[in-house]
């Protein structure tokens, strides 16, 4: 008999899904954020609709991880939600060690999470020996996708940053940006905000986002290990911008991985799962 399993990363914008049998990966697919925020509001419509999604894998061992699953309060909600859906075997880890994982697998070292949220990990293979940021999008977040849309749109409300063509086309006039700013969506819409002007020249401002990073997180760290791996699509995207970041500041770009969940199947192929 054939062993399935399901591999997910849930971020604040997307999971991915993995579905692995015999040692192989049968299927990749996304759906949208399982983040408690998001997941532990589902009605039985949002229910049904995912189950779906999962026909294939729902009767299967899952290993879940997920941004804002940290505590052990969210670790079993998300655990009571999947158990709801029909899963028998639910294990749930933070995105964090699914970061360390899927940068460094066993080894250690130091990976930084620059997507729609941030947070610098240091870990020594087995487990996170430090952590820092990781605040949210309310009073943290330096360096991420979300931080970037935070300075840009700011700039463009006090005039430091003028509105091109190409940045009228996306926020239209400031009062458009005022609606946004005090709408029930504003965080979504920000963080949508850094994959639409992805194209556009911003370097100034991506740069000034990772050195805030640099400053806020990196500075403080005593450690010889000078090499930071990366997760996340902003991080990643911009990589030109935080590779010349790093190194004025004595810092060196290691992986940068825009999708953990393959490496995180790798990760679990290795486990004999």
């Amino acid at each position: 008999m054939s062993k399935k399993r399901l591999i997910a990363d849930a971020g604040g914008s997307k999971t991915a899904w993995a579905i692995l049998e015999s040692g192989n990966l049968i299927e990749q697919f996304e759906t949208s954020s399982l983040h408690p925020r998001y997941a532990l509001q589902f009605d039985e419509h949002d229910k049904i609709r995912l189950k779906e999604q999962l026909t294939n894998g729902i009767d299967s061992p899952l290993s879940f991880y997920g941004a804002g699953c940290s505590s052990e309060e969210r670790k079993q909600q998300m655990h009571a939600f999947f158990t709801d859906l029909g899963f028998t075997s639910v294990d749930i880890f933070p995105d964090t060690i699914g970061a360390c994982r899927a940068a460094l697998g066993n080894n250690p070292g130091f990976v930084a999470i620059l997507g729609t949220g941030s947070v610098l990990l240091g870990y020594n293979g087995k487990a996170i020996t430090q952590q820092i940021g990781g605040l949210g999008a309310i009073i943290g977040d330096e360096g991420s996708g979300l931080y970037f849309a935070k300075l840009l749109v700011k700039g463009l409300l006090e005039g430091q940053i003028e509105f091109t063509p190409e940045l009228l086309e996306v926020f239209e006039s400031k009062d458009a940006i005022r609606k946004h700013l005090s709408g029930v969506d504003v965080l979504p819409w920000l963080s949508s905000l850094a994959g639409k002007v992805a194209a556009l020249h911003l370097r100034e401002l991506h740069e000034k986002n990772f050195q805030i990073f640099v400053d806020t997180h990196l500075l403080q760290l005593q450690t010889s290990n000078k090499t930071l791996h990366v997760i996340g699509t902003y991080g990643c995207k911009q990589q030109a911008f935080l590779r010349e970041v790093l190194d004025k500041n004595g810092w060196e770009l290691g992986q940068c991985i825009e999708q953990p969940i393959f490496r995180l199947v790798e990760y679990h192929l290795g486990l004999n799962d």
